[in-house]
């Protein structure tokens, strides 16, 4: 992914690769399926589960998958989702989540600025906040839905949304000091 801050219209940008809604039906499908994220460093063994993921959906794919799909899992199953290349940047200081739909606002040289990153709705941002809650050994159920952890040097505190409470995340950097 890559990152630019534009100074004129103040959003920082993340551009990514796009997905067609063919890819986005088979990524849906490979994170039901792949258990083990090991298996995306298997070239061959991906391969294969890209065309089993296809076939159960009744989808065609293309080579040109293969690499698309693979950086989005990676991305998503082994990292931190769509903000993970917002972690990487030095200078962000916070990360806000208001809820699916509404664009992520970043704390960036202490300014507040909007991103390109949305989550679209209530079961994606619940998808990243599970997703977060299993890499820092934490568990959100509807019961339990607050999550308040730490990951890479950010703490993350979230609430998964339900039909009455939005879903919400905030991510805060923790000073190395």
């Amino acid at each position: 992914a890559a990152a630019d801050y534009n100074d004129v219209d103040e959003i920082y940008r993340l551009s990514e690769l796009d997905l067609d809604d063919r890819q986005r039906a088979l990524m849906i499908q490979l994170k039901k399926d792949i258990t083990d994220v090991d298996l995306l460093r298997n070239s061959r063994g991906f391969q294969k589960q890209i065309i089993k993921s296809a076939k159960k959906i009744h989808v065609q794919t293309i080579d040109e998958d293969y690499h698309t799909l693979r950086y989005y899992l990676v991305r998503d199953l082994a990292y931190a989702g769509p903000v993970s290349a917002l972690l990487n940047d030095q200078k962000i200081t916070a990360l806000l989540c208001d809820g699916p739909g509404v664009p992520l606002m970043i704390i960036r040289d202490n300014k507040k600025i909007k991103t390109t990153v949305v989550f679209q709705n209530k079961d994606e941002l619940n998808d990243f906040i599970t997703r977060m809650a299993q890499k820092t050994f934490q568990q959100v159920t509807l019961d339990q839905p607050v999550l308040d952890a730490v990951y890479k040097n950010f703490r993350i505190q979230g609430t998964l949304g339900t039909e009455i409470v939005p879903s919400r995340c905030l991510m805060t950097k923790i000073s190395s000091s």
